[in-house]
């Protein structure tokens, strides 16, 4: 038996079926552990995933989402806590307001979750074999918003990459672009 680890950074795409843990489940039934986290965020591109962090407190109070008493896994709150195992940056309920705070990360809601994470990753940092991306649906069709995310690419999520414990391969997942009939 093999253990993989992935960390999942995206949007909607993977999390309204729940991907991660479909992913581990996967794993699991193969033989294979698959030890997984993600940071995910509905409608979010590769830059705004690093300005908003996650969004799954609303989404991932479920019972497949359950950790323990009054403790759902919503995922790692921000994408260098999710790669890391830290985030300088981040602060029990956002008490600098580094981050955008619409009420959807789970470490601006809720205190618990934010001492369980920081603890989690001080006895455990996390090590990667695979971090699977996925950009906005619409971004790599539109010229301005490619541009942008390869330039955060390059700057941020690279360098994020290199200073993680392991060799990390990327994996890029393109959705098919679609138009919202929402009015």
């Amino acid at each position: 038996d093999e253990t993989v680890r992935i960390a999942f950074i995206g949007n909607s795409m993977m999390y309204r079926n729940d991907m991660p843990r479909f992913i581990q489940v996967l794993g699991e039934r193969s033989r294979n552990r698959v030890l997984q986290d993600s940071c995910l965020r509905g409608g979010a591109s590769l830059p705004t995933s690093l300005v908003n962090g996650n969004g799954m407190y609303g989404k991932w109070r479920t019972r497949a989402a359950s950790i323990e008493d009054g403790i759902y896994d919503f995922g790692m709150c921000t994408v260098p806590q999710l790669l890391l195992g830290y985030d300088d940056n981040l602060q029990e309920n956002n008490a600098n307001e580094y981050y955008y705070d619409d009420g959807k990360n789970p470490c601006f809601q809720d205190s618990n979750y934010y001492e369980f994470l920081t603890e989690k990753n001080e006895k455990n940092p996390p090590e990667w074999d695979f971090v699977i991306f996925n950009d906005h649906t619409r971004y790599p069709g539109i010229e301005e918003q490619r541009s942008l995310s390869l330039e955060t690419l390059e700057e941020t999520y690279v360098p994020l990459l290199q200073e993680t414990n392991g060799t990390v391969i990327p994996v890029f997942l393109a959705t098919h672009a679609y138009e919202s009939s929402v009015a």
